[in-house]
């Protein structure tokens, strides 16, 4: 299959308007039909036909799914007040976790009442040089119209990402998802309509690595940290091993935090990595941050930490600057993974496995992210005669029960959390949105400790343990630390053609909108302490955390 100019243009108009009907007409058909491989079929399709003929092609296959849509508005199904009716009630691309997705059903008159549905009967839209009349609203009885499609008719074109059609019908699916019901595009300065263009046209990419690399610096974009791309178990390119050490970016440099045994007394921890075969250490990094999925404020130190896989067997010159300025080199042989074993290590953002543990005299550190319903009323029996407290949640929570009840132990009043956004999908217009907020509040204990009480975070801080942070910023506790991941908000998970183990695609988005307690953006910037103590390279090598050494002397400030 050729990709020239104008195909590639013609499959574009095509699974843009695909995606509008496959989310906004409202027919059984609709619902069931496979768009993966439905897509996939009709880019072949097109391929093999001229181009003038591409349009008519792409018409003709949507309308054996979706009959009523039309060239011709006079053409449209005419509906009566009184008419029981269906349309599509959605605030995701599927019903999953608490999104939801369907039709529903009733009379006409009652259903446009309701400002989560469509208020329009059809929605005028443009595919290529031709406009289209798309129902929102069909009769009980069209809704049944229309064939589903459930696999391909004819050509057996399997589910292999590493070919043209399925790898367009995948993009163009993610695309769509995130085009429709990604909650963001207000607050994130992205042209997410000229990111089809290209999304196609990496597929035209037979080098897997640059395929990849070309589609992820789109989604990156898009500054979300809940996306993921989990590419085909037989497309990856797999790692043989890890690098005998382990790096992590601190105050701009990259610096050894751990060592394996073969190395001990070769480098140590605080030791600067600078560059590996002679190519600048700084240039390798920021070459993967441009293409990695993580937002900018994350983007370099998670490239960092990735950089300790090896793809290659071979043995790199690494070259490291020493705590005394001398510069020595190495040869870093990659090692299996089992066999590799610290002989040091020296955590960037530590881990406690005890929900809590006494700090000095009176003063306690509660781990809330090990707090669980089960062991809470221990725990709290532990923290009554503490005189003030440091809450950890630099880790990610084990049970979302648990660190609630946690917080109520801190808190004068009742605390929300208000700046929850839902979207309803009303039709193909972007502005064809209905919003609403809700809100979740934590109650006061019926036993609060009221002591003095200061909170930690860490770029580690992801979603839940953001959603925390959050609530602890309302209830007015102070944040010690350096600025959060930057998402919250449940993940949306989809597959295309498959799970990933059985040969599809992996994909997952955030759905929900969230903001920072302030109203302030969230996406890309993370929850931002009250006082700002991020990790040193000499608290590094001294193993010392010193954001917690600051959250006691804030606390005994308050004693």
């Amino acid at each position: 299959m050729n990709v020239d100019k104008q195909l590639l243009r013609d499959i574009k108009q095509f699974v843009k308007f695909a995606h509008k009907v496959k989310f906004f007409y409202s027919s059984q058909a609709v619902a069931d039909t496979n768009w993966d491989k439905f897509i996939a079929e009709t880019i072949v399709e097109m391929s093999q036909a001229r181009s003038y003929q591409r349009q008519e092609i792409g018409l003709r296959r949507l309308r054996e799914i979706a009959p009523f849509m039309t060239e011709r508005k006079q053409e449209l199904p005419t509906l009566s007040d009184g008419e029981q009716v269906v349309t599509w009630e959605q605030i995701a691309a599927r019903t999953q976790h608490s999104y939801t997705r369907s039709l529903v059903a009733g009379e006409l008159t009652e259903m446009r009442m309701d400002p989560r549905i469509p208020d329009s009967a059809f929605s005028r839209i443009r595919y290529g040089w031709r406009t289209v009349y798309l129902p929102l609203y069909l009769s009980q009885h069209a809704s049944e119209q229309g064939r589903r499609v459930d696999d391909y008719r004819l050509w057996d074109i399997g589910t292999d990402f590493a070919s043209l059609p399925i790898c367009m019908s995948t993009m163009s699916g993610m695309w769509g998802e995130i085009h429709h019901f990604w909650p963001y595009f207000e607050q994130v300065d992205v042209n997410w309509r000229r990111s089809l263009t290209p999304l196609l046209k990496a597929c035209t990419e037979d080098v897997r690595t640059e395929r990849i690399m070309a589609i992820n610096r789109e989604f990156k974009k898009l500054q979300d940290n809940h996306v993921s791309i989990g590419y085909p178990l037989s497309y990856r390119s797999y790692n043989v091993g890890r690098y005998p050490y382990e790096l992590r970016r601190i105050e701009g440099k990259t610096i050894v935090v751990g060592i394996d045994e073969s190395l001990s007394g070769v480098i140590e921890i605080g030791d600067e990595l600078l560059s590996i075969n002679d190519v600048p250490f700084e240039e390798m990094i920021e070459q993967r941050a441009s293409w990695l999925m993580r937002s900018d404020h994350v983007s370099e130190a998670d490239a960092v930490e990735f950089s300790k896989y090896a793809t290659s067997e071979d043995a790199v010159k690494a070259s490291f600057k020493k705590q005394d300025g001398d510069v020595i080199d190495i040869a870093a042989k990659p090692m299996a993974f089992k066999e590799f074993k610290f002989a040091q290590y020296h955590e960037l953002v530590p881990y406690d496995v005890e929900p809590v543990r006494e700090l000095e005299e009176g003063l306690w550190k509660l781990n809330l992210y090990n707090l669980t319903e089960q062991n809470a009323e221990q725990v709290k029996s532990e923290l009554l005669t503490a005189r003030g407290v440091v809450i950890d949640l630099r880790q990610y929570p084990n049970d979302p029960i648990g660190w609630r009840e946690g917080l109520s132990w801190f808190l004068t009043q009742p605390v929300k959390h208000d700046k929850l956004h839902i979207r309803y999908r009303k039709g193909p217009a972007l502005r064809a949105t209905y919003k609403e907020m809700f809100t979740q509040t934590i109650d006061v204990s019926e036993q609060p400790l009221n002591i003095p009480v200061v909170a930690l975070s860490s770029r580690d801080s992801l979603s839940q343990t953001e959603h925390a942070l959050t609530f602890v910023k309302n209830a007015g506790i102070p944040v010690v630390g350096v600025p959060t991941a930057g998402i919250n908000g449940d993940r949306m998970v989809a597959n295309y053609f498959g799970s990933y183990m059985d040969g599809g695609s992996y994909f997952s988005y955030t759905g929900l909108r969230v903001d920072n307690g302030d109203g302030s953006v969230l996406i890309g910037r993370g929850v931002q302490p009250d006082i700002y103590v991020p990790r040193t390279i000499d608290s590094i090598v001294a193993n010392e955390d010193n954001q917690l050494s600051a959250a006691i002397e804030y606390l005994k400030g308050l004693l």
